[in-house]
């Protein structure tokens, strides 16, 4: 199974939670739009984020991505 580490941020103190994705190409669909529920070990509460935002932040992270606006035309 292939997965894709990223990091889950908790919103009380702002910690990175390094967690494993799984991330097989056939069930990226079914994932996609699904919560990722992770029990924080730092503030004991549990943060819940869609598969999705997860998923672009992991693949994202090598590249150290700057957000900025986007224009589409």
């Amino acid at each position: 199974m292939t997965h894709v580490q990223t990091t889950v941020i908790c919103p009380e103190t702002r910690a990175e939670l390094a967690i494993d994705l799984p991330a097989d190409d056939q069930d990226l669909p079914a994932y996609w739009a699904k919560p990722v529920s992770v029990e924080c070990p730092i503030c004991n509460k549990r943060h819940v984020n869609s598969y999705g935002d997860l998923y672009r932040r992991g693949t994202m992270a090598p590249f150290q991505c700057i957000d900025g606006p986007v224009l589409l035309h």
